[in-house]
């Protein structure tokens, strides 16, 4: 068998096959909630039970089984990252929150201003660790992202599967070990923004002539993109017009959607 440390436990990889050739495998047994590490394992040497031999061909037995140990630094044992609470499917406006909550399995200490990545169309913006709405003694970190103006997408935000970036700091267990941070299966297809508010791009008065009692005065204003009026109906929405000493209002009267 080969001892591996894993965390503060010491499992055996015992042989399983590959008598005859010149490769052994050897394998732990399945593995329990008990034995984990977010840090990697160490391998240690090959030894051989009281009747156990390791011969050639010829019956040449136990050669040297020294071995230079291979490094097993990126070995990660029952350690998962975060399961992702996602903001509702819908469409986020200019100064909507969108909210990314990580929750892990139990109490983690935050370290500096870890932030999420979202990549919108419009380009890539950050959501920052919320730690008033967080509850780091139960697992759960909180980033927001404010919408801004001009902030677009309209097929579904992105989310990089690396997670969270630590930006120098730590998120730790209670055993002080580094978490992970990296996301799985997060689908924000149907997470959409659009902060782009309508502008006015032109107003044309009305028409150069002579008016008269009974006629009106008009006046368009053109927006750069399709606008929806609510409750524009009478002096509810208006331009106010100045005509000799008296102010009159061109009340707003179609052009919604």
């Amino acid at each position: 068998s080969i001892p591996l440390t894993i965390g503060s436990n010491t499992v055996n990889a015992n042989y399983t096959s590959g008598s005859g050739t010149n490769t052994l495998t050897f394998a732990t047994d399945n593995l329990n909630s008990s034995v984990f590490t977010s840090t990697g394992i160490s391998i240690g040497q090959l030894s051989l039970a009281a009747n156990t031999t390791i011969t050639d061909e010829s019956g040449n037995a136990n050669g040297s089984l020294a071995f230079a140990m291979p490094s097993g630094a990126g070995v990660v044992v029952n350690q998962f990252g975060p399961d992702i609470t996602l903001p509702a499917d819908k469409t986020y406006t200019l100064s909507d929150d969108i909210n990314i909550t990580a929750n892990y399995t139990g109490e983690v200490t935050v370290v500096g201003t870890p932030s999420i990545n979202i990549q919108l169309d419009s380009g890539n913006v950050t959501a920052a660790y919320n730690k008033a709405a967080s509850d780091a003694a139960n697992g759960t970190l909180v980033f927001s992202y404010q919408v801004a103006e001009d902030d677009l997408d309209a097929n579904g935000i992105a989310i990089p599967a690396a997670g969270i970036s630590l930006n120098g700091g730590a998120i730790i267990d209670q055993e002080g070990n580094a978490v992970i941070t990296s996301f799985q299966n997060v689908d924000t297809s149907g997470i959409e923004v659009d902060g782009d508010v309508p502008d006015i791009t032109n107003v044309n008065g009305p028409a150069v002539g002579v008016y008269i009692q009974g006629q009106t005065l008009a006046v368009t204003v053109t927006f750069d993109q399709d606008v929806f009026v609510a409750n524009g109906t009478g002096g509810d929405l208006s331009i106010p017009l100045t005509i000799g000493d008296d102010t009159v209002n061109a009340n707003y009267t179609s052009g919604t959607g």
